[in-house]
């Protein structure tokens, strides 16, 4: 219930006379801004996709608004004229806003969810790219005709914020999700003399139009890097800790510091952070990562990380990494025509509202690889998702995306396939929704070494010495030094054609049988096989092969009359006159690929044999001969065992040597000189006088002038018979009871070596 009072005390008598009391002006000023603009319908994209127009109308405005504008004489007329009309469109009377003069438009791009410079006007991302103003023409019937024109563009570093001129048209980038924002703009006003606010010449409410072209050049999609944009890569498992690790990264001062895992290996190859098997995005720079279902792996909705289930997924396969740089800002979409794709549906989120949507995510890139039929296969897809990581937000780089996929390829043959070099064929094809004229595509071929060591394990049937020719002169006074190598028969060839038999030394140790009695030396350390761990291998196109790890092992020389006889090469640093072939080796056997064919060192060789007591032939035995009108002296240097570069030789020598004096004589067919042996002698020790070492000392052994006539003209031999000596080195034979080793006991002693057989120097002929 309302009560109503007349405070005024009533106002003038029908029959008295008002009085005035003057007027006054009272400054108008306009503070309702104009409303939407109308945008024509039929206007948009043109059917050639380069160019399109919209038709704009001015705001309208109603009674009493359009009275105070003073901008018609006769506004209620023209409103009343148009009363009926309205009243059947169930619209009020209103008539165009001749205040608004100009219109204002915003173009605006849509980016990615998360974008921290995306507008908050709707619920799909969007940034200004750039403004610009068109006037309206005078009269209150005209409309405004914009035509846009789409261009192709990497990024849209050239139109931010580019000022156009009139009667230009308007620039617009192909593959892009574009808002069109209408604004009307009242006429300029700087001192306020019609509008109450600056703001107030500002249309409260925009219009917005979403268009959209396809490009038709997408050539130079991706930015040329220093790195490969592809590499294949083979993880060997985390070596264990242990105590001689720890001690080699003390020594090396990294006391502080954990050894790397394979999967910082890899992540530092790929330039990405990771930890915990996820590698992610560094900060500001966008990251879009895909995978295989060779790998077991999970990438997050904005592609921008990806997680590897374990490190045995990792590892002894090559893990192919295709690592690109798009040129393309964030807003690039060249997978369709989003224009006519963009739907409005109910926002569950404002009842009675609306929202905009876009369509899933497409499939921008497909990865190929090519068969041995050369088809090529799908293995992988890369799509551009619709959100950036918040990370990749802080201060970003906006005109560029990498693009990360991973490939697993497991190297390893089918049984009885023999091995090859693997050759990959990868393919990026661009896979867009609409046809574009000029698209590039990637294509890259890479080899890669052998990871499959050799099935093969050798096998030793036998072994012996191999001596070449016996040469001696014309009367057969010298013989030429024989060279002498340890041979191998092994039960077979390899098994590969591209396959060869190696060997290594793994420990050495001196001949017992040569030392002091109860000398005790360390038991010498195996060490492993000396090649490259690869605990990372990394393979790029057009990588020249090498033959990593060819030189941990030795070898062996090929019979040429045999497929399974193998000579043994002295180990490296001794030749055969070294001290240390007194001894005993232990060796490792193994078949390794030869360097025909790429190889990583991890593959190079296969399973070991290992054979312990094998001893090279024993450095050669000289011996220097002097004569005298009384005798003939012979001196020669025991067999000297060495440990790590010493003489351990025993005081008194373990090996007796012996001289046997040969007399050279010509058969009754006068064809060939053959010897007769003469005489023999044991060697004495005599210490040298200029060394204090016995076991530099020689052995001397004498024949004396009166035993070798005696000797010759027993056998009726001339008496000035030329005459040449052998020296012989025997083993020890504890409690031996044979005492005339090269006698009637020959054969009984070991031999360790023997001299070549030296002519003795001449003297004057003995009186007959």
């Amino acid at each position: 219930r309302v009560r109503f009072k007349d405070l005024t005390g009533g106002g003038p008598k029908q029959d008295e006379t008002a009085a005035s009391a003057g007027s006054v002006k009272v400054p108008f000023r306009r503070y309702v801004p104009p409303k939407a603009v109308t945008v024509v319908s039929g206007g948009g994209v043109a059917a050639d996709g380069k160019t399109a127009s919209f038709e704009i109308l001015r705001p309208e405005i109603a009674y009493p608004d359009v009275v105070f504008t003073d901008k018609y004489a006769d506004a209620l007329t023209l409103l009343k004229a148009q009363a009926a009309a309205a009243g059947n469109d169930q619209r009020e009377p209103a008539l165009p806003d001749l205040d608004v003069t100009q219109l204002q438009i915003e173009v605006q791009v849509r980016t990615l969810q998360g974008d921290p410079s995306a507008t908050a006007e709707t619920s799909q991302p969007f940034v200004p790219l750039y403004k610009a103003i068109r006037d309206f023409d005078p009269g209150p019937d005209n409309s405004l005709k914009l035509d846009f024109t789409f261009q192709d563009m990497n990024n849209l570093s050239t139109l931010k914020g580019v000022v156009v001129p009139a009667g230009v048209d308007l620039p617009l980038p192909t593959a892009r999700a574009i808002r069109l924002v209408f604004r009307a703009l009242g006429f300029a006003d700087p001192k306020l003399e019609y509008w109450g606010t600056q703001d107030a010449r500002v249309g409260a409410v925009s219009v917005d139009a979403y268009v959209q072209a396809p490009s038709s050049d997408e050539r130079n999609l991706f930015q040329s890097t220093p790195a490969s944009e592809i590499q294949a890569i083979f993880l060997q498992p985390d070596p264990s800790t242990n105590a001689n690790q720890r001690l080699q990264m003390n020594v090396a001062g990294l006391r502080h510091e954990a050894p790397s895992d394979l999967f910082s290996r890899l992540a530092h190859q790929v330039e990405q952070p990771g930890k915990d098997l996820a590698l992610s995005s560094h900060q500001g720079r966008r990251t879009v990562y895909a995978c295989s279902n060779a790998l077991r792996h999970i990438i997050n909705p904005d592609g921008s990380s990806i997680s590897f289930s374990s490190k045995a997924d990792l590892t002894r396969h090559w893990i192919v990494v295709i690592n690109l740089i798009l040129d393309r800002d964030w807003s690039w979409y060249a997978a369709g025509n989003f224009a006519s794709l963009i739907k409005e549906v109910p926002d569950p989120d404002n009842p009675g509202q609306n929202k905009l949507t876009l369509p899933p995510e497409p499939v921008v890139f497909e990865v190929q690889r090519q068969l041995k039929n050369g088809a090529f296969l799908l293995v992988g897809t890369l799509t551009m998702p619709g959100a950036i990581n918040p990370t990749a937000a802080l201060n970003p780089e906006r005109n560029q995306t990498r693009l990360i996929f991973f490939d697993a390829y497991d190297p390893k043959p089918s049984p009885g396939v023999p091995l090859e070099e693997p050759e990959l064929t990868y393919r990026l094809v661009p896979k867009f929704r609409d046809k574009i004229n000029f698209v590039d595509s990637k294509e890259w071929h890479v080899r890669l070494p052998i990871t499959t060591p050799p099935s093969q394990a050798p096998k030793i049937v036998s072994a012996g010495l191999a001596f070449s020719n016996y040469l001696h002169d014309d009367h057969y006074a010298n013989t030429e030094e024989r060279r002498r190598m340890l041979f191998l028969e092994l039960d077979g060839p390899v098994l590969d054609k591209h396959d060869l038999y190696f060997a290594r030394v793994l420990a050495y140790g001196p001949d017992p049988m040569l030392l002091e009695f109860e000398t005790n030396l360390p038991s010498p350390e195996e060490p492993p096989l000396p090649i490259d761990p690869e605990l990372i291998r990394t393979i790029t196109p057009d990588q020249s092969s090498d033959c990593a790890g060819i030189n941990a092992m030795q070898q062996l020389i090929a019979s040429p009359y045999s497929d399974r006889h193998f000579l043994l090469p002295l180990p490296d640093g001794l030749n055969p006159d070294s001290h240390e072939l007194f001894g005993f080796f232990v060796y490792e056997l193994r078949v390794g690929h030869d360097c025909s064919r790429w190889s990583t060192a991890k593959a190079r060789f296969g399973n070991p044999l290992r054979v312990s007591g094998v001893q090279h032939p024993a450095p050669q035995l000289r011996c220097s001969i002097m004569r005298t009108e009384e005798r003939v002296t012979v001196a020669a240097q025991f067999a000297s065992p060495v440990w790590e570069g010493r003489n351990i030789r025993s005081m008194t020598p373990r090996t007796r040597l012996y001289s046997l004096l040969y007399a050279q004589v010509l058969q009754a067919n006068g064809q060939l000189w053959r010897n007769v042996l003469l005489l023999r002698a044991l060697g004495d020790t005599r210490q040298d006088p200029d060394t204090q070492d016995i076991r530099l000392s020689p052995a001397i052994m004498e024949f004396t002038q009166d035993d070798i006539l005696a000797r010759l003209r027993l056998l009726g031999l001339p008496l000035n018979a030329p005459l040449s000596v052998v020296t012989v080195e025997l083993l020890p034979e504890p409690n031996s009871p044979f005492d005339d080793p090269l006698g009637r006991h020959l054969g009984q002693v070991r031999i360790l070596r023997v001299s070549p057989l030296t002519s003795v120097p001449e003297i004057c002929s003995p009186l007959m």
